[in-house]
């Protein structure tokens, strides 16, 4: 399975069976994958020592609407398990407006295509892990936005091409009672894709709030709103050849000023390698994520500065194509963790002596379909 190949399919299938109603275009991607880990605590918030399927179960709805010759719709539904109740949000939904072949103009809510798979990062299918690798894809909060972005692509003999988006706009992400806001956010990402191989090169810059509600009033207010920046610059490449596969990917973040005590200097990155046999593919992936703990003074009303997250991954996976639309895939993965930073992507239960625990495992399996 040339998994680069079906890079199309994401955006908006249109190699896919579709459903045509007049001129909207439908299809739609399931996941039910059901995960635990070795020790008493949580992992990437839904993983516990109990097997559950909230983690990685998910459905979504692509929709594609054509207004004219040059203007054009698009929207993805997605269905995430949290708690086994279904939340139903628009991912993103954009009106297009396409100037010539090359060249279009987009505006709405947005995807943040920050990586190599965040135009498809929820369609499992597509990418022979369970979830994309964490100390790439979830060192970045921010997953979609409002905003404006141009492309344009350059094409090269028959089959390269070279994807320039320009974009700015804003987003925010709530977590227990904050509000991260990130303003007058700009970007710029390259990408070339040939028949083999994939490579890319990106970065955005946002200035970054934070905001709080008060338990008593209700009131919503600035805590942290210093005008600091944040910068991330990432990099990436894929490979299918002659039935050898490899994914690799890198990114950093520096954050200006005392804003660091909220989003501290980041580190991330992973390999990937595969080799397909028939409708097997068995892979391995090694991933690392560190960073740099802030020492400044801390902003008025934070009580203390977030430590970065701090892990070493290793994953066996293995990836099996039923056929066409469903694959089935199964994981094993040891996450080391460091004396003293932190329990990386996961937290142990209290009643855990602190530092006694320096690895646990995660054992994942899921069913993918596109339909």
């Amino acid at each position: 399975m040339k998994l680069h190949r079906l890079l199309p399919i994401a955006l908006l299938g249109m190699s896919l069976p579709a459903q045509a109603i007049e001129n909207i275009e439908m299809n739609s991607f399931l996941t039910i994958g059901a995960s635990a880990m070795s020790e008493d605590g949580r992992y990437l918030d839904m993983i516990t020592e109990h097997l559950s399927f909230e983690n990685d179960s998910v459905y979504g709805i692509n929709i594609r609407t054509d207004v004219s010759d040059r203007v054009s719709g698009a929207a993805q539904l997605l269905a995430t398990s949290t708690s086994s109740n279904f939340n139903v949000e628009a991912e993103w939904a954009y009106v297009s407006y396409k100037f010539t072949d090359a060249s279009s103009i987009r505006a709405g809510k947005l995807n943040l295509t920050t990586f190599l798979l965040s135009d498809y990062a929820n369609v499992g299918y597509l990418f022979p892990w369970i979830r994309p690798p964490v100390e790439v894809y979830e060192n970045n909060p921010l997953k979609n936005f409002l905003g404006v972005e141009w492309l344009h692509l350059t094409r090269f003999g028959k089959t390269a091409k070279l994807t320039t988006q320009v974009f700015v706009g804003s987003a925010q992400v709530e977590d227990n009672g904050l509000t991260f806001r990130a303003t007058d956010g700009i970007g710029i990402n390259f990408q070339l894709d040939t028949a083999h191989y994939s490579l890319r090169l990106g970065g955005i810059s946002p200035n970054i709030q934070l905001e709080q509600q008060d338990a008593t009033t209700g009131v919503v207010g600035d805590v942290v709103d210093l005008d600091d920046r944040g910068f991330m610059y990432t990099v990436g490449a894929s490979v299918d050849w002659n039935n050898f596969v490899l994914y690799s990917e890198a990114m950093t973040t520096d954050t200006e000023g005392a804003t660091q005590a909220i989003f501290p200097n980041q580190n991330g990155a992973y390999l990937t390698l595969g080799y397909q046999m028939g409708k097997y593919l068995p892979h391995v992936t090694f991933g690392t994520s560190d960073g740099d703990n802030y020492t400044g003074a801390l902003p008025a009303n934070i009580p203390g500065a977030r430590l970065p997250v701090t892990q070493d991954t290793t994953t066996l996976g293995l990836r099996y194509d039923v056929n066409e639309s469903v694959a089935l895939k199964f994981e094993y993965q040891i996450v080391n963790l460091e004396e003293n930073k932190g329990d990386g992507f996961g937290s142990i239960d209290d009643n855990v002596i602190p530092n006694t625990v320096d690895s646990f495992d995660v054992i994942s399996v899921a069913m993918d379909v596109i339909f």
